[in-house]
């Protein structure tokens, strides 16, 4: 076994936060967009953050009604597959709004 870690914490760049979020308000409703508490899980993406600017936003894929829910790393795992339409739009909103932006 070879243990890379530990890795760096995942902590997104205010500016990119600030333009993700002014994007996304334009897209979708305020009601679907929601800011979650931090929460301690690993992921590598800590790495890429100690050499450029990043963004790590969730894409919510649950859907009770059609029994989509449960969490990740679980057996039962499914996603809504509606949802990669809004992660495509959100994704495309992003960029749009990075290369508009004058500051960047």
């Amino acid at each position: 076994m070879n243990y890379l870690g530990p890795y760096p914490a995942v902590v997104n760049d205010s500016c990119l936060v600030s333009l993700a979020d002014n994007a996304l308000q334009k897209i979708f409703p305020k009601e679907d967009l929601v800011k979650i508490e931090p929460w301690m899980a690993s992921d590598t993406m800590g790495r890429y953050m100690t050499h450029f600017p990043c963004l790590y936003a969730l894409l919510g894929c649950a859907n009770q009604k059609l029994g989509y829910g449960a969490p990740h790393h679980n057996p039962k795992f499914d996603a809504d597959p509606r949802c990669l339409e809004s992660g495509i739009e959100a994704t495309l909103g992003f960029i749009r709004a990075f290369f508009d932006d004058p500051e960047i």
